[in-house]
């Protein structure tokens, strides 16, 4: 298993599995953030462990489907900062980071063929192609903030 720490490993899972996803006691919660160190540990998991703990991919989309919260109407980019989590609430309108598309993509995509539900990865195609059409701030260089309502670099 993962670097013979089977014992852990398998503590881990078993409390990854038993966590209430739905529940936090954060006011705001970084869409990016959240990606990365939870869905993408809980498909890493499924995958390293021989894709026998189904319940992993129960988790990561419930918190998947909390993060397509941070997609508000026909934009193609998600908002970066959600609130009101608990009850699905509207992001806070702050902008997008060009990091959240390329991690989206890779957790998405997994998402999607794990649950067999296909908007996680509609979501993730619609932010990449955002990403690759917004304008450089630089040639070639595309700029670190993207308005989400735009599309338009608002940093380097």
């Amino acid at each position: 298993h993962v670097m013979g720490l089977d014992d852990q490993l398998n503590q881990a899972i078993k409390w990854s599995e038993k966590i209430d996803f739905n529940s936090t006691a954060q006011d705001t919660i970084s869409l990016f953030e959240t990606n990365i160190r939870y869905v993408a540990s809980l498909l890493s998991t499924y995958e390293l462990t021989g894709k026998k703990h189904k319940k992993l991919i129960t988790q990561a989309k419930t918190i998947g489907d909390h993060l397509l919260t941070g997609w508000v109407g026909d934009n193609k980019l998600p908002y970066n900062t959600l609130q009101n989590w608990n009850t699905y609430g509207a992001p806070q309108q702050n902008g997008a980071i060009i990091a959240e598309t390329g991690t989206i993509v890779l957790e998405f995509y997994k998402l999607s063929k794990y649950t067999g539900d296909p908007k996680y990865k509609e979501h993730a195609d619609k932010a990449m192609l955002a990403t690759s059409q917004a304008k450089s701030t630089f040639p070639g260089l595309k700029g670190q903030g993207i308005d989400p309502k735009t599309n338009q670099a608002t940093s380097l």
